[in-house]
C-alpha cells in the first residue's frame, strides 16, 4: 500500500484523528475521525483485531465523509485501524477499547427515525402524554408555570407579524453601518422567534389556543421571509440562526393549529434553509475532520431538530440525519474532550453545549437514545465548578468582552 503523509500533531485541529494511537477509545463504539487532504471526496476505512489488518470488524470503501461511527459496541480489547483514499493508505493506528468504556450506541438512520412518533407534538413531549402534563401541577411545575404563564401574557399582547429584516450594509466599505444593520436584526428577530417559542410552550403547557394560534402567527410571519435572500445563512446568520433555533421546535408544538397551506410553506422553508445551510458548511469543509467552527456544531444541533420534528415532512431531512447521526452523535464535540473542558471558556460554553443539549434531549425523548451518557457530560458540569465558582465575580471571553454583563453582544 501507498501511505498518505499524516504527520502528527498535538493539536486536535490539526490531527482530529480518532481514536488516537495507542490510547483508550473512551466511548464505546469509538468514533473514527480522519484529516481529509486535498482533491479526496470518498474514503476507506478498515479496523481490524490485528496490526496486519487482515482480521477485520469494519471494511468500508464508499464513505462520503473522512469520519464513521458504528452502530455496534465492539468486545473489549486491542484493535487497529486505518483509512484510505484512492488506493493510497495513512498509517495505521491503535486503540483500546476497555470494559469501563460507557457503551452508547446510536442506531442506523432508519432505525431512528422509524422510532419517531408519526404525531405532533415529538419535541420533549409526545401526543398520547399531553393530557398528563396540564394536568401536572406540582410544586416546582406550578413555580415554573407561573413564570411561564406571565412571559405568554406579555408576550401575546405584542405584534405577532414582523418584516423581512432588510439587506444588511457591506462589511468592508460601510462597517459601521453594517453592525448597526446586523445586530438589529440579530436582537429584532430574536426577540420576535424566541417570543413565538414561549407562547407554544405554553400552549403546549395548558392547552391554551390564543396562544398557540399567536406562536403560529409569527412562525407563518417569518415562514414569508425569502430563505435565499437578507436573512441567508451567509448574509446575516443571526436571523437565520432565529429561525432554525426555534422554528422547529414552535412549529411542531402548534403543528396542528396551522392550515394545510401554512404548513407546506413552512415546510417547504425548512427544507430549504437546511438545504442553503448545508451548501455554505460543506463549502468551508468537513466539521470536526478539517474545519471546527463553532458556529458549525450550533447549525448542525439545529439542524438535527428539525429532523427529529420534521423527518416526513420536510425534503432532504433524511440524508442530513444521516450526516448528523455520526456529527452529533460521535464527532461532536471538536471544542473539548472527554474531560468536559471547552476551548472558548465558560462563558461561550454556556450556548454552544445547551444547543446540543437540546438537541440530545430531542433525540433521547424521541428515538431512546441517550447522548447524555458520553462523559462529556458528566465531566462538563465539574468544569464549571472548577471556572465559574460560587464566589466569582465575573469571566472573561466573549467576542472581544472582558466582562460578560446582561444585555452586552458576550452576555446575550
Amino acid at each position: 500500500m501507498t501511505n498518505l503523509l499524516e504527520p502528527r500533531h498535538h493539536n486536535p485541529q490539526l490531527d482530529p484523528r480518532r481514536p488516537t494511537d495507542r490510547r483508550p477509545a473512551g466511548t464505546n463504539p469509538p468514533t473514527f475521525v480522519w484529516r481529509p487532504q486535498p482533491g479526496q471526496t470518498r474514503w476507506a476505512l478498515v479496523v481490524a483485531r490485528d496490526e496486519a489488518l487482515t482480521d477485520r470488524v469494519v471494511e468500508l470503501d464508499r464513505l462520503d465523509r473522512p469520519y464513521h461511527l458504528p452502530t455496534r459496541a465492539f468486545p473489549p480489547g486491542r484493535y487497529y485501524w486505518a483509512w484510505g483514499s484512492a488506493g493510497a493508505w495513512a498509517p495505521t493506528l491503535a486503540f483500546t477499547v476497555a470494559t469501563s468504556d460507557p457503551v452508547i450506541e446510536v442506531p442506523a438512520t432508519d432505525v431512528l427515525l422509524a422510532r419517531i412518533p408519526e404525531s405532533h407534538p415529538r419535541l420533549l413531549v409526545r401526543r398520547e402524554d399531553l393530557d398528563a402534563l396540564r394536568a401536572s401541577r406540582t410544586a416546582t411545575r406550578a413555580a415554573m408555570w407561573g413564570k411561564l404563564a406571565a412571559a405568554a401574557e406579555k408576550t401575546l399582547a405584542q405584534a405577532h407579524e414582523m418584516p423581512e429584516p432588510p439587506p444588511v450594509a457591506d462589511y468592508h466599505t460601510q462597517h459601521a453601518q453594517w453592525e448597526r444593520d446586523y445586530l438589529k436584526a440579530m436582537h429584532e428577530s430574536r426577540a420576535f422567534v424566541y417570543g413565538a417559542e414561549t407562547l407554544a410552550l405554553a400552549y403546549l403547557a395548558s392547552g391554551d389556543e390564543r396562544c398557540g394560534r399567536a406562536a403560529a402567527r409569527r412562525l407563518v410571519s417569518v415562514a414569508a421571509w425569502d430563505p435565499a435572500g437578507s436573512t441567508h445563512i451567509e448574509r446575516n446568520d443571526e436571523p437565520h440562526m432565529s429561525i432554525m433555533g426555534a422554528g422547529p421546535w414552535v412549529a411542531d408544538w402548534v403543528w396542528d393549529l396551522l392550515d394545510a397551506t401554512e404548513q407546506e410553506r413552512i415546510a417547504w422553508v425548512f427544507a430549504e434553509r437546511m438545504r442553503l445551510a448545508r451548501i455554505f458548511m460543506d463549502k468551508l469543509g468537513q466539521f470536526g475532520a478539517d474545519t471546527f467552527g463553532s458556529h458549525h456544531a450550533r447549525e448542525a444541533a439545529f439542524l438535527g431538530v428539525l429532523c427529529i420534528a420534521f423527518h416526513d415532512r420536510v425534503e432532504g431531512a433524511r440524508d442530513c440525519f444521516d450526516w448528523l447521526r455520526t456529527v452529533l452523535g460521535g464527532v461532536w464535540p471538536v471544542w473539548s474532550g472527554n474531560d468536559g473542558a471547552w476551548a472558548e471558556g465558560p462563558h461561550y460554553a454556556s450556548p454552544y453545549v445547551g444547543i446540543v443539549l437540546d438537541f440530545a434531549l430531542a433525540l433521547r425523548q424521541a428515538t431512546g437514545t441517550d447522548l447524555l451518557a458520553r462523559p462529556f457530560w458528566k465531566n462538563y458540569v465539574q468544569w464549571r465548578r472548577w471556572c465559574v465558582p460560587l464566589w466569582g465575580e465575573w469571566i472573561g471571553f466573549g467576542d472581544g468582552h472582558k466582562v460578560a454583563t446582561p444585555g452586552s453582544v458576550a452576555g446575550f
